[in-house]
């Protein structure tokens, strides 16, 4: 029986979330780390030059099939399907379909949806053994950052599709970041689901949203969205952040990239890849401290000034900040400080003032605007304090917006200034109408 189409219909952003990894793996030197990586609007994330990449000693490859039959026994024998499938698979084939050469049958198992593009090619070239991770069969790629995959993933077990995250072993910044995922539990934060070791890696599997990260979201809707539905995301956005504060986890790189609004408009933050642990003692910070002191790591466009001086010293209002960015974003459809030079970005967040956002878009709400400047406060004193303010805030500047589903409030306006042409027009027909029946009478 042919399998449902697993592809996705929109690419999720790369996830950063971890769990608990109790068992250690054995590595090798590290080599050189990866260059920073490009996001779509040309921010470069700066991410620690210590983190190191690892190289994975890996499993014998799998032999490259040269026939039909060869093709469907690697299923079998790569993990990929279970026995069950591998029977079902074969019970739906003619005996037309095993004189194919390996190849046609391939793409013909693609076109019947049984297998992947991705899965194909990999089983082809002898590395279907990297498709499996204990119960989770590798259905696709979905993203790669700065030393890890992302890959759309089935339970074997339960069909679920998840993300899977793949990183090199004993990575101590993802040994670190498992132990506070592991705790978080939030409408707004995506869940992990399991966690553990594969061929190329260890792994983290996370519940998979199935929508447009926040980015492409704004994009779809015209390049900017309402008042009323960029405070609705906002405002989710912060509830989801205040749970990792509630947890003294510190994220440093919140971005419209790194959440992704699933079709039932629930958003959800899917990359914690950044995240600092605040210093005072807790359960998750356990006296640790991967980030050099003085160094800098982030999203130009997002990060507050003291994160760009030094991000070992970020707290709570940094990402109070990058908040304040992501609204501009999702009221305008640009960042506040729009340079693809990178450090001409850091420069502006340093010491340039942010726009107002009643200067490009005049439907802003005053309230709205202030909210916005407070939260963008070069000074974290000048700030709201904590996220739960930022919150409280958000809430009831809801409460006078427009609804989200009138539009802006520009079309409202202008649709005001439609009434007294209407009354005109009217009044003109009404008169036509008189001297035609006073002519005709």
């Amino acid at each position: 029986m042919a399998e449902p189409d697993r592809t996705p219909s929109s690419k999720q952003r790369d996830a950063t979330v971890r769990e608990e990894l109790p068992a250690s793996f054995p590595t090798t030197a590290p080599a050189t780390p990866e260059p920073a990586g490009r996001d779509d609007r040309g921010d470069v994330t700066i991410r620690e030059a210590e983190i190191p990449r690892y190289k994975v000693k890996e499993r014998g490859p799998t032999p490259e099939p040269q026939s039909a039959k060869d093709l469907i026994s690697l299923l079998s024998v790569s993990g990929l399907r279970t026995p069950a499938e591998v029977s079902a698979l074969i019970a739906s084939l003619s005996p037309e379909d095993f004189k194919m050469s390996v190849d046609l049958l391939a793409g013909a198992l693609v076109d019947r949806k049984q297998l992947t593009d991705y899965q194909v090619r990999k089983l082809l070239s002898g590395e279907g053994h990297r498709l499996v991770f204990q119960d989770f069969a590798i259905e696709t790629t979905l993203g790669e950052g700065g030393i890890a995959k992302v890959y759309l993933a089935r339970s074997r077990k339960t069909g679920q599709m998840v993300a899977l995250k793949v990183v090199p072993p004993n990575d101590p910044r993802f040994d670190r970041e498992v132990r506070a995922v592991a705790k978080l539990s939030h409408p707004n934060v995506v869940a992990v689901i399991d966690r553990g070791a594969g061929a190329a890696g260890d792994f983290l599997a996370m519940e998979w949203v199935e929508g447009p990260d926040l980015a492409k979201y704004v994009e779809g809707k015209g390049g900017k969205l309402s008042i009323a539905e960029g405070l609705d995301l906002l405002l989710q956005a912060a509830r989801g952040v205040a749970h990792l504060h509630e947890h003294r986890i510190i994220h440093r790189d919140l971005k419209p990239q790194n959440f992704v609004r699933a079709p039932d408009g629930t958003l959800k933050l899917i990359d914690l890849g950044l995240a600092r642990f605040d210093n005072r003692p807790s359960s998750f910070s356990g006296g640790e401290n991967l980030t050099a002191e003085g160094s800098m790591l982030g999203t130009p466009s997002y990060m507050a000034p003291e994160q760009i001086k030094n991000a070992s010293t970020a707290d709570y209002r940094s990402d109070i900040y990058s908040l304040g960015c992501m609204l501009h974003y999702l009221v305008t459809g640009d960042r506040p400080f729009a340079r693809f030079n990178p450090m001409e970005t850091i420069e502006m967040q340093l010491m340039e003032a942010p726009p107002k956002l009643r200067s490009l878009r005049s439907d802003t709400p005053a309230g709205v605007d202030a909210l916005f400047a407070r939260m963008m406060s070069k000074d974290p004193k000048g700030r709201p304090q904590t996220m739960d303010e930022v919150i409280a805030a958000l809430e009831e500047l809801l409460k006078a917006a427009p609804s989200a589903s009138a539009g802006p409030a520009t079309s409202l306006s202008s649709g005001g200034a439609m009434a007294p042409l209407l009354i005109f027009a009217m009044g003109v027909a009404v008169l036509a109408g008189a001297v035609i029946w006073y002519f005709t009478r």
